[in-house]
């Protein structure tokens, strides 16, 4: 077994050696302690040699590397020895990324994320199932508490510091995912139907002291440099993860260093997801040997909720849940999977919108600001799914099919009937040498204002997507206001009433987008269960439609519900205060240089 003092580190600045080196690695001998220039390698292999170092051998890119002492021959293969000794048990403060944590009363053990703030409140982000046991069903108890070190971790007699409540959580364990935006932007070979990642997260509300050091990554074990942090997170990583250098502090494994794959896995968990994942590269400056990082690489047990940073930039970029073996051949390649953060973030705003946004304590915040929103996983509901699939075809620039055009039509309509513009409008159209196409080219800009400043308050995805569909849409909701003050509208802009559609072929066109969410989304959720029905031969056409009326009408309801809730987040906004002021100082503008008042 390797050591576990690094054979390879990036020193501090005022260590770092004046070189020409392209990169700012460093061998460094742990015999010697000396330090030396490496350029980065492309692609290699290794083999650990008798002095106990790695030689980093690189080849052309593109080419294939064969070393013939990394391999283990098939007939010498042997199980997975026992991992390596838990690295950072021990109990600290201030906390850092990296540490100890786990529920009172519990018999497991996992690994501190960062420090999160939604609201001005703090939270600890940690894996959902380091609270598998911790209680039965799916509402969380007021009375579970985040501990550091993990009860397991804590020699005989010491008790555990509380330093959290579990406050939210991303749902039934083992059984949560989502689309990710994050794959569909940077796998752009996958499928956007094979875009699905398991979301396993909870939220802990933070107190105690020692917080200012939370997002710093503990430097473990100490005994390896003088500073006891590697890194402090500002930032959240939205680049193109492929083949980025990062580091991970698990509170099994301890610092280290490994690479994120060019390609997704395929994992099997009651629907097939394609997850990120980071794997050893031995030979690289500050890897493992294959060995090595089977035993006391990250992802071994202990490690869930370890953050991933990128080297370079310090960015955080997700968080560890799991391997796809901790045992077996050991000529098997270990892998270790993770969660983009952005996937953790768009699904903590879309299932806990009192939350609001989130930002990383003392440094940048997050915003989903996605074309077509933040995605919904198999807990949807039906009516969710007209929105998600109407924020679909709102994303074109013009609509251009009757569904969009229904979306629209019921937002004009709530503008021109409750928001009270019209009446603004006419107003100033009473004055002479001002036109309507004048009017309507300031409200229009007005009406985009206010689109954006709904969007940034939007907590839902239905919110997103009305708020959208107002900036998108600026143009035909001022013209609507115009035509109904203008009885001369007609002669200047007949395409405006090319498309209307009536109440009843909105609701009709609403009932066909939720048919066809509903068979788009079917492989998402589980199967319908529809009670028993027992009847005679001679019923049974009546008793299936009476259902039908009855599923349709209970449909008919929640749309209702969430087409009331919409209003009301545009009509009683700050935003549409602050248009309808402007508009009438704009009056009495107008009735000043006119000599009115």
């Amino acid at each position: 077994m390797p050591a576990r003092n690094p054979l390879f580190k990036r020193p501090s600045t005022r260590d770092r050696p004046k070189t020409g080196a392209t990169s700012d690695w460093v061998w460094y001998c742990a015999e010697t302690e000396e330090l030396a220039p490496v350029r980065e390698p492309v692609l290699i292999a290794s083999t650990e040699l008798d002095d106990g170092t790695i030689p980093a051998l690189a080849s052309p890119a593109g080419s294939e590397f064969d070393l013939a002492d990394a391999k283990v021959p098939e007939n010498e293969a042997k199980p997975l020895k026992d991992f390596d000794p838990p690295a950072n048990t021990l109990k600290h403060t201030p906390l850092m990324m990296g540490d100890s944590v786990g529920f009172k009363g519990g018999k497991h053990a996992a690994t501190l994320g960062p420090l999160l703030r939604f609201e001005g409140k703090l939270y600890w982000l940690v894996m959902a199932h380091v609270f598998d046991g911790a209680f039965i069903g799916e509402n969380i108890p007021d009375d579970v508490k985040l501990v550091h070190p993990s009860e397991i971790d804590c020699p005989p007699g010491v008790e555990p510091t509380e330093i959290g409540t579990l406050k939210y959580w991303s749902g039934p364990l083992y059984s949560t995912h989502r689309s990710s935006y994050y794959l569909r932007t940077f796998f752009s070979q996958v499928p956007i139907d094979h875009c699905a990642v398991i979301t396993d997260w909870a939220l802990c509300q933070a107190y105690g002291d020692g917080l200012a050091e939370a997002n710093s990554l503990r430097y473990v074990p100490e005994d390896r440099v003088d500073e006891v942090a590697c890194s402090h997170i500002r930032s959240f990583f939205l680049q193109d993860p492929k083949s980025r250098v990062v580091k991970v502090t698990g509170r099994s494994s301890g610092l280290r260093y490994a690479i994120v794959s060019e390609t997704l896995a395929a994992v099997e968990q009651n629907i097939t997801t394609h997850e990120l994942y980071i794997q050893n590269a031995p030979g690289w400056p500050g890897m493992m040997t294959r060995d090595g990082w089977n035993s006391g690489g990250t992802g071994i047990p202990g490690d869930a909720g370890a953050c991933v940073i990128d080297d370079e930039t310090e960015a955080l970029l997700g968080i560890v849940w799991g391997r796809n073996t901790y045992d077996g051949d050991t000529s098997m390649e270990r892998i270790t999977y993770f969660t983009s953060i952005c996937d953790i973030l768009d699904d903590i705003y879309e299932k806990c919108p009192d939350l609001g946004l989130a930002s990383i304590a003392g440094g940048d915040s997050y915003r989903p600001d996605r074309q077509t929103g933040p995605q919904l996983d198999e807990a949807e509901s039906d009516v969710d799914k007209v929105f998600s699939h109407m924020e679909s075809i709102s994303s074109q620039s013009s609509a251009q099919g009757v569904e969009t055009q229904a979306f629209r039509e019921t937002l004009a309509t709530l503008f021109v009937e409750r928001s009270g513009l019209v009446v603004i409008f006419k107003a100033r159209m009473r004055f002479d040498g001002i036109e309507g196409k004048e009017l309507a080219n300031e409200l229009r800009h007005a009406l985009r204002d206010l689109g954006k400043g709904l969007d940034q308050d939007s907590k839902t995805m239905e919110q997103k997507a009305c708020s959208r569909r107002i900036k998108r849409d600026a143009g035909y909701i001022a013209d609507s206001v115009w035509r109904t003050c203008d009885p001369d509208f007609a002669g200047h802009r007949l395409e405006v009433e090319k498309l209307t559609l009536s109440g009843e072929d909105q609701r009709r066109y609403v009932m066909s987008l939720l048919q066809k969410g509903k068979s788009k989304n079917e492989h998402l959720s589980a199967p319908d269960m529809i009670p028993e029905v027992k009847s005679h031969i001679d019923n049974d056409d009546e008793s299936e439609a009476n259902f039908e009326l009855e599923q349709e009408r209970k449909l008919e309801r929640q749309l209702s519900e969430k087409i009331e809730e919409l209003e009301n987040f545009i009509l009683e906004s700050e935003h549409l205060v602050i248009l309808k002021t402007k508009l009438r100082a704009l009056l009495e503008q107008d009735q000043i240089t006119r000599g009115v008042i």
